[in-house]
Formats: structure tokens, sequence, C-alpha cells
């Protein structure tokens, strides 16, 4: 089952429990509403969303209920709305603070409350840390961008609808490809690439690049990634034979041929390798020498976290040391001369 549809089978759970409140962590709006639409639809219950450009409408019809495109105005209509009606849900995609206890997250609270005595839902859309007395009254949920799996359904998708108008020269394996390239981008990332492609009224197999290439713009101002250029001279850095020859056995696990057969039999297939160590001990070489020898996906992580635990590791191991030299010295210091 892919992560939408283990997402989409929560929400849906959570739904027909008519649990009053549900918080939902996304950076794709647009793809959430999607898979609620689908759950308002399957069951068969009105979904009211609130948008600061269009106000409250009907998720289902895409009909104006109140004009007012304030959140505050969105929350006084369903307050009356769920006054007079049982099994109301609401949306709010763009809401106030609510990390902490204050005004806003105390109306949504009041919300919230009313929602339970009516069989209501609050759903809002948040990456902010929730109040905690209005978190327990409900549930959380994360919305995972597509994984590659998703995402090859997503290129695939887009590039079926232009087959009889261009000439496209991608075939299955090149989508998974692309997929594989594109994955950690939204929805709307992945499509906006593919429609620079289509532009040019053809999908040629050296557009590959192009793929490549909008994958580095999208990740070039991520904080904490950097991307490196690599050349030839790094290929035959001393010390890593048993590093090229363990990865020339395994990297055959990354090609799209080899993923679709692990996730025929059930597995997971791998995303690239992690190279985790403390700082100086050749993370940054081993990876531009595993990269020059052909291995494209290698996550390097010197995170602060791992060099810390790692830090304290040593120094937990030095300390016992340093005692047992200090009590030898001390004993050595205090025997009798000859």
């Amino acid at each position: 089952m892919s992560d939408t549809a283990k997402s989409k089978e929560l929400l849906t759970r959570y739904s027909i429990a008519r649990i009053p409140f549900i918080a939902i962590n996304t950076i794709e709006p647009g793809r959430t509403l999607e898979m609620l639409k689908e759950i308002s639809e399957d069951l068969q219950l009105p979904f009211h969303v609130h948008t600061l450009t269009k106000g409250v409408y009907d998720l289902a019809t895409d009909k104006n209920l109140s004009d007012d495109k304030s959140v505050y105005g969105a929350i006084d209509y369903m307050t009356e709305q769920m006054k007079r009606k049982q099994y109301e849900t609401i949306i709010l995609t763009e809401v106030p603070d609510l990390s902490t206890e204050n005004s806003d997250s105390k109306q949504i609270l009041a919300l919230v409350n009313l929602a339970n005595e009516s069989g209501g839902v609050v759903i809002v859309f948040t990456n902010a840390p929730v109040w905690n007395q209005l978190q327990r009254q409900g549930m959380t949920i994360k919305i995972d961008l597509p994984n590659e799996e998703e995402m090859y359904s997503i290129i695939k998708e887009y590039i079926d609808d232009y087959r009889n108008e261009i000439p496209i020269e991608w075939d299955n394996t090149d989508i998974r490809e692309a997929a594989a390239t594109l994955n950690g981008v939204t929805r709307i990332e992945a499509e906006n690439v593919i429609a620079a492609l289509i532009a040019n009224k053809r999908i040629r197999k050296s557009d590959m690049d192009e793929v490549r290439f909008a994958k580095d713009r999208l990740f070039s101002d991520i904080s904490g990634l950097e991307k490196i250029e690599v050349d030839d001279s790094v290929k035959d850095v001393g010390g890593l034979e048993g590093l090229r020859k363990w990865l020339d056995e395994k990297k055959e696990l990354l090609t799209p041929e080899k993923k679709d057969e692990l996730r025929s039999k059930g597995l997971q297939p791998p995303r690239g390798i992690l190279l985790v160590g403390v700082p100086g001990c050749g993370k940054s070489l081993s990876a531009k020498s595993i990269s020059a020898n052909g291995v494209n996906v290698v996550t390097v992580v010197p995170a602060a976290s791992a060099e810390a635990a790692a830090a304290n590791r040593q120094t937990n191991a030095i300390k016992p040391a340093d005692r047992v030299r200090r009590a030898v010295i001390g004993d050595i210091a205090n025997e009798p001369r000859m």
C-alpha cells in the first residue's frame, strides 16, 4: 500500500469515527484536498472547506457557502451550522497560530468542543505544533511527499495524456528513472518539470538530463544541502577498494528494473547510501569517489546530532581509561623503591 493510500485510509477511519479534531501536517494542500474530496464522496458526507481566496465552499460540488474569506468568518459560519446540523465537517486550510494558548487556539477549541457534541469534525492544515489542550481533542496525521511508486504514477498519467499528440520516446523504464530522480519533490513540482518537457513538443531520451537539472534547481536553495561537482580525479582515492567492491555488488539494487522486482516481492527497494561518522573521518571524500564511480544517489550526513553522539561515546570511553591510568600511575608512585 502506498503512503498516500495509508494516509487516506487513516483519514477515512477518523472521519467515520467522527474524531472532533484532526491536524494534518502537509506542504501540499491541493493534493491533500483531493484526497479529502475522495473521502467525502466515498462516505457521502459533506465536507466544507475554507481558503483565504474562496471563503467557505462545498468540497464535492465547489458551491460557495460563505463570502466571508477570513478564517474567523469561517469559524463563525461553521459554529452556526454545527448548532443546527449534525455530522458537519470543516476543513481550515490556513489557520492562525495554534501552537500556544491564545485567543485563536481557544476559538478553535470552542469549535472543536461544539463539533464533539454534534458529531462534527474540524480539520486544520498546519506544519506547526498544536497547543496541547487542543491537540488532545483529536489526532494528527502527516501527509508525506509522493514516494517513488506514486511519483511513477503521477509522471506516467501526465505523459500518457500527450502520447497521441506529440512524439514521446520514454518507455516505462525511463519513467521509472524520472520518478527515482524526482523522488522528494511535491506533485506539482514534478508536473511542472514534465510540463516544461512537453512544451518542447516532444520528449526525448536525452531529456532525462533536464529532469536531473530541474531536481538540482529545486533543491539548490534548501538549507543544509550542498551540491558538489566531482571529476575523475577522485575515482582512485586509496583505501576504498572494499567499499567499491561492495557498491559494485549492491548498486544494481538502485536500478529501476531491480526496484520493480523487489516491489513485486513485497520488499521496499533501497533509496541510496547513508554515510555517518565523526568529523574528519572521510565521509565527503568517500562520497565524491563513490559518485565518480557511477553511484548517483549518495547522501552524506555529518549531522550535528550524530557527531555529538559520537563525541559523547568517545568521551565516555576515555573517562574510565583515564581513571585507570591515574590509578596505575598512583600505584607506581606509591610503591616502595628498591
